[in-house]
């Protein structure tokens, strides 16, 4: 059992590992200072990278902030899935009024908190995906 808490341990660190290089991509490719207190503006743009990077596998390594900025204005207007998850996340920040004033911790704590939402959101889809999977032949 000491073995298996180890092992969760440090899943657990990777896990976070990940989403704090996501949330540190995010401000890099928005232009968004990472230490000290951020406009609203700023955490919007910075959770907006993010979830391109988090729900559609973005690449922020090659793109530029213009590239994020175009993606986002494009989705808003034409692409459903991320309407309502735009709408969700607002939802989440509400909880989190202190998120501008926390520098990074802040938006950290406010990407985790979308990620977990996020996995809710998504779970009657995977549900739902896995059993239309499940219903098709088998060819083995």
């Amino acid at each position: 059992i000491h073995r298996l808490a180890i092992l969760i341990s440090i899943v657990e660190h990777v896990i976070r590992a990940e989403m704090m290089s996501y949330v540190y991509d995010a401000h890099r490719v928005m232009q968004v200072r990472i230490s000290g207190p951020k406009t609203q503006r700023e955490v919007d743009d910075v959770i907006s990278a993010f979830m391109l990077l988090y729900a559609f596998g973005s690449n922020l390594e090659i793109s530029t902030k213009r590239d994020i900025e175009n993606s986002t204005r494009f989705l808003q207007a034409n692409h459903k899935g991320w309407q309502q998850l735009h709408a969700r996340i607002q939802d989440v920040r509400k909880n989190r009024p202190d998120v501008a004033t926390n520098g990074f911790d802040g938006v950290m704590g406010l990407a985790v908190d979308i990620t977990k939402d996020y996995a809710e959101w998504q779970s009657p889809a995977c549900k739902e995906a896995q059993e239309l999977l499940l219903a098709m032949p088998s060819y083995n």
